[in-house]
């Protein structure tokens, strides 16, 4: 195997295994950020928000209750084969860009925070383009309501790829899709960045990868702070995914208008609750397979 297969391979598994384990979070995450959007009207879209999303507890238990438990994994599928394909992606361009820029490195052996940060964006903006069509039907399918019966049937995801398709075209598609490179491209840059940084600082001579532990510590520091910064970005880009039909200038102005500073960061609690643990076991995931593919083949692994 090459190294950008080996990177490609492993980080498939990573993404698989983390986004079914935290896939009920994404999803309220999701139907937080976008509750309220269905109204032409934005008075009554204020009230349907405050009615529906008083807090994650209520909007979590209106799901199980309504929908039945499996309903917390719907769009599931097409959220693993969103973010295996997103992830392994990313691992492999990012391993590729940041050996491309080593004249930049701060250090012979160390790419240093800045140019972690710009290989992992430029990666995530690179793949988040081709991929976007997944991302956009998955928001669809995670909004969407239902009773339990008909949500254990489910949407597929032609169905939406296609009605999604039919109604607007190759551009319907790519809604939001410059909000969610804003958003995204810093998001995952920062994840990189700030993991890796931190990480290597636990690393022991001779070794490419730390334990469980400090993945989780050095996970939770990144994946929050990088989701704090880039919340709100996410949510109008989910927002606009449903059809909001505003820019992002206009929706920062309705959000601040009817929904006030903190709607800006609606859905952050689950959010966060995702990516503490998420970011820190992906990585680790990750790690550990390419540490052990690369033994595997006697080959060495390239600096991080």
């Amino acid at each position: 195997m090459t190294d950008a297969a080996i990177s490609l391979s492993c980080g498939l598994a990573s993404g698989f295994v983390t986004k079914t384990a935290f896939a009920p979070l994404s999803r309220l995450t999701i139907v937080l950020q976008v509750a309220g959007t269905q109204s032409a009207n934005p008075s009554a879209a204020k009230a349907k928000t405050m009615s529906v999303n008083t807090s994650a507890y209520v909007e979590l238990w209106n799901i199980v209750e309504k929908e039945g438990y499996s309903a917390l994994w719907r769009s599931n599928w097409t959220s693993i084969v969103h973010k295996a394909v997103i992830t392994g992606a990313n691992y492999a361009v990012y391993e590729h860009v940041k050996l491309a820029s080593r004249p930049f490195w701060s250090h012979d052996d160390n790419p240093g925070f800045a140019m972690r940060t710009l290989s992992a964006t430029t990666a995530a903006c690179i793949n988040n383009t081709i991929a976007y069509p997944l991302d956009h039907v998955r928001t669809v399918l995670a909004c969407e309501r239902s009773d339990s019966s008909s949500s254990r049937l489910g949407r597929r995801m032609s169905t939406t790829f296609f009605s999604i398709l039919e109604e607007g075209g190759l551009r319907a598609l790519y809604r939001g899709l410059p909000c969610t490179l804003l958003c995204q491209g810093p998001n995952i840059g920062l994840n990189f960045g700030i993991y890796e940084t931190l990480n290597t600082q636990f690393l022991e001579n001779g070794k490419s990868r730390t334990g469980l532990l400090q993945s989780f510590i050095c996970g939770a520091i990144a994946g929050c702070t990088a989701s704090c910064i880039v919340h709100p970005l996410d949510l109008i880009r989910r927002r606009q995914q449903m059809k909001s039909g505003k820019s992002i200038l206009e929706s920062c102005k309705q959000i601040w208008r009817y929904e006030g500073f903190f709607g800006f960061y609606r859905g952050l609690v689950p959010e966060l609750l995702k990516v503490a643990p998420a970011v820190g076991l992906n990585f680790y995931i990750y790690e550990y397979f390419r540490e052990w593919l690369h033994i595997s083949r006697g080959s060495q692994i390239s600096p991080r």
